[in-house]
């Protein structure tokens, strides 16, 4: 059986290595 990691996010899956088009409004996380 092969693990795959996966990221929740309500709404959608995200694979390790793929491009997704996140806002990102915290401006601790915006460096």
């Amino acid at each position: 059986m092969i693990e795959v990691a996966l990221f929740p996010i309500p709404g959608m899956v995200a694979f390790p290595g793929t491009i997704v088009p996140l806002h990102v409004f915290e401006p601790r996380y915006r460096q």
